[in-house]
């Protein structure tokens, strides 16, 4: 073959290798939903309650230290007297007490575990862990199972973008056992939002889809051949359909998601196609996704939603605070965010998942 000829297809490989670097980097501004229809129900095997919030773990501007622990006290009394109780509790911002910054996250976990449930290895909060020299996450998973947690890089991944911010970003993974012996798994995420908490860290759209991108990777490889159904869930700092793409407010980045996790269904839309489910201000950027397609899922069970009406916002309130002796009168929100709350279904999978063709 003469060299000419080589280097031509040398060339030829060389550019569409650079095309499949850039589609994999392409971001979407789709608001679409393009997740599949709600699958026809399998036989019932098992049931599950799940909720994720974020806490709102970064101080208020001038909050005092006796609100901001008030606030967390309280999501932690009501997590624990929830009846029926909550199986699998996904949080984001409950962090380490880092003065100044942060509420003292471990007034949380103390409200929590009060019940004596959510304790021992049915608790990990504040990941990622870091080095002295920089904040912990607040990414953390509560479960009435306990579940594995070693080795620690299996079950905690540090987004790595350029942008950084003055906590951890990333994803914490669990296998959770459930009473019927089948086992979910469960991935609570926090990406970057797009104002930094440090000044030039700013996490555009483009540094969201990398974030995307890592917890997509890590999905599979940790849940493609485990045979399990998956739950991502968690605060994605992205503006979603509330209820469609006409009122989609927030930071681009849907399709992204939509793209990035292979067309995942969204449970919040599943259930409530036509009415908003915002959970900070105007937006709706907390979800519940369940993953479908086999590059993440091999599992011959799925999880389907009980019943629309089990699908509700957590809008729970605090009647007050006491600061030096003297009472503040509320009733104030005790986070920045609604929280998400649903009865789930595990059931046998009528048909295979979706099958995926490979990005690498």
């Amino acid at each position: 073959m003469k060299s000419s000829t080589i280097s031509l297809i040398v060339m030829t490989l060389v550019c569409v290798l650079c095309l499949t670097t850039q589609q994999a980097r392409a971001v979407s501004n789709s608001c679409e939903y393009t997740g599949p229809l709600a699958p026809i129900k399998g036989e019932l095997i098992d049931t599950v309650r799940v909720m994720t919030m974020n806490v709102w773990g970064q101080k208020e501007f001038k909050e005092s230290d006796s609100k901001c622990q008030a606030r967390l006290k309280t999501i932690g009394n009501n997590i624990a007297i929830t009846s029926p109780r909550f199986n699998i509790v996904g949080l984001t911002e409950v962090h380490p007490d880092y003065v100044g910054i942060t509420c003292d996250g471990s007034k949380l976990v103390d409200s929590i575990q009060s019940n004596g449930e959510y304790i021992g290895n049915k608790a990990r909060w504040g990941h990622p862990e870091t080095s002295a020299i920089a904040y912990d996450g607040g990414i953390s998973l509560f479960s009435t199972t306990a579940y594995e947690w070693h080795p620690y890089e299996k079950h905690v991944h540090q987004y790595s973008p350029k942008h950084k911010s003055r906590t951890a970003m990333g994803f914490i993974f669990a296998t959770i056992q459930l009473k019927s012996g089948i086992a979910l798994d469960v991935y609570v995420t926090h990406i970057h939002s797009t104002t930094g908490t440090v000044p030039g860290t700013n996490c555009n759209q483009a540094c969201k889809f990398k974030e995307l991108q890592q917890l997509a990777y890590g999905i599979h490889e940790r849940s493609a051949n485990s045979g399990n159904p998956v739950l991502v869930m968690g605060d994605f700092n992205i503006g979603g359909p509330n209820p469609t793409a006409d009122h989609c407010l927030g930071n681009k980045g849907y399709g992204d998601i939509m793209d990035v996790l292979r067309n995942p269904r969204d449970m919040w839309l599943e259930a409530h196609p036509h009415i908003a489910g915002s959970t900070h201000s105007d937006e709706r950027i907390d979800f519940m996704f369940f993953l479908t397609d086999a590059y993440f899922t091999s599992s011959p069970y799925e999880l389907t939603i009980s019943n629309s009406e089990t699908v509700k916002l957590i809008q729970w309130k605090m009647s007050g605070f006491s600061k030096n002796l003297i009472w503040h009168q509320g009733p104030f929100r005790v986070s920045d965010h609604f929280g998400i709350e649903a009865t789930l279904e595990v059931r046998k999978r009528l048909g295979l998942p979706t099958a995926f063709t490979a990005i690498d």
